[in-house]
């Protein structure tokens, strides 16, 4: 069963409470805890395999990450130094270069949104056929959580 954890306790006791009638025998409601052991084990095994999965692309992002600032900061140097020495000061450079990648961070970010919602509506075209409920539409939700975490 699948479903918000409500729906789920509630089939769940209608199910037991159905299967205690006496014509009906053998009926039983399992759940992953009460389960088969050997079930359980391999899911906690796919739990910790997909944690160390994604605990390594952290750690890989975080890498290009540094790598790609590393660079970004070696190619513009030069830039700041000029910048220094023509009179700018520390504070309006480091302005300047926050609002640059606050602009394309945005952009970025208006761009990806774009782009999921145009794959959203070609996911429902293409399997709209295969699935006999009507499919729900894209939200809010989905871009102010991306934006949060961008």
């Amino acid at each position: 069963m699948a479903g918000n954890d409500r729906a789920v306790a509630q089939f769940a006791d209608w199910a037991v409470t159905e299967a205690a009638r006496p014509e009906i025998r053998g009926v039983r409601v399992e759940s992953l805890e009460g389960g088969r052991p050997e079930m359980r084990q391999t899911l906690d095994r796919a739990e910790k395999f997909l944690n160390l999965v994604a605990l390594l692309a952290a750690l890989l992002s975080a890498v290009a990450v540094a790598l790609a600032a590393r660079g970004f900061a070696g190619r513009h140097l030069d830039d700041c130094a000029m910048l220094r020495v023509l009179g700018q000061s520390q504070r309006t450079i480091a302005w300047s270069y926050a609002f640059e990648f606050a602009a394309i961070g945005l952009f970025a970010s208006v761009l990806g949104v774009l782009a999921g919602y145009a794959v959203h509506f070609v996911f429902v075209a293409l399997l709209g056929g295969l699935v006999e409920t009507a499919l729900p539409g894209p939200g809010v939700w989905p871009v102010l959580f991306g934006r949060a975490w961008a």
